[in-house]
């Protein structure tokens, strides 16, 4: 993997790995959306996440 611009005089590398797919789930349809628990629950259940 590579970054899609290029310094000539910078080393370029990543401190840490990319995050899987799903990981931030929660904290984007809590934190983000305002969805509560149960919401959030409900659409589990319902398979539309």
């Amino acid at each position: 993997m590579g970054l899609p611009i290029r310094f000539s005089a910078t080393l370029s590398q990543f401190d840490r790995p990319t995050m899987t797919l799903g990981v931030a789930n929660d904290e984007i349809y809590g934190r983000l959306l305002e969805l509560g628990a149960g919401e959030i629950a409900a659409l589990r259940e319902k398979g539309v996440i």
